[in-house]
């Protein structure tokens, strides 16, 4: 697959699992980090153990949270070990290379989203999912936690109560939101 470039003139590839091969592109995140961590200075946040063996149930549960997704964009910031799982949305030799770190997957829709979030979070990398319209941004790490900033306390309010009813674990982390990203404390 060749690739091409957007309206703006940054280039990407296509990629996708099935019939949804032309909903998601990849590219280089650019001065993009920027504007991710700019949204999320400010907002609440709540942190869980990511559930690695009960990731399709765990996904399910954050749905309703994410809203009528048009877009989603994920912004890898680090690939620990190599990308298994997400690695199955490459399609053909131009792209089977392509390392992810730095790079952003968008998808369309919110079923290509929650797809693309499964296998993400199944892989020892650390993301920022982006969606819009802009509802509940999500950082995951590869330690396993996911940080979720909701635009208001009443939404952290509900997904606190629906992760946790749901019997997953909230744990004490407080993310630091950089211009250029996340770090832990």
């Amino acid at each position: 697959m060749p690739r091409e470039s957007d309206s703006r003139g940054i280039p990407f590839y296509w990629a996708g699992l099935g019939q949804s091969y032309h909903l998601m592109k990849i590219y280089p995140t650019g001065g993009q980090g920027e504007i991710d961590g700019r949204l999320a200075r400010g907002r609440p946040q709540v942190t869980f153990l990511t559930p690695l063996k009960d990731l399709p149930r765990f996904v399910a549960a954050i749905r309703p949270f994410l809203g009528e997704l048009s877009v989603a964009r994920f912004r890898v910031d680090q690939v620990v070990f190599d990308p298994t799982t997400l690695g199955q949305i490459l399609q053909g030799e131009e792209i089977s290379q392509c390392t992810f770190t730095g790079d952003t997957i968008e998808t369309v829709g919110a079923d290509e989203a929650l797809h693309i979030l499964e296998l993400a979070l199944s892989d020892w990398i650390d993301f920022l999912l982006c969606p819009e319209p802009d509802t509940l941004l999500i950082y995951a790490d590869h330690d396993e936690f996911i940080t979720f900033c909701p635009r208001n306390v009443e939404r952290l309010d509900s997904l606190t109560r629906a992760l946790t009813e749901a019997g997953f674990e909230k744990v004490k982390f407080t993310r630091t939101v950089h211009v250029d990203g996340y770090t832990g404390e």
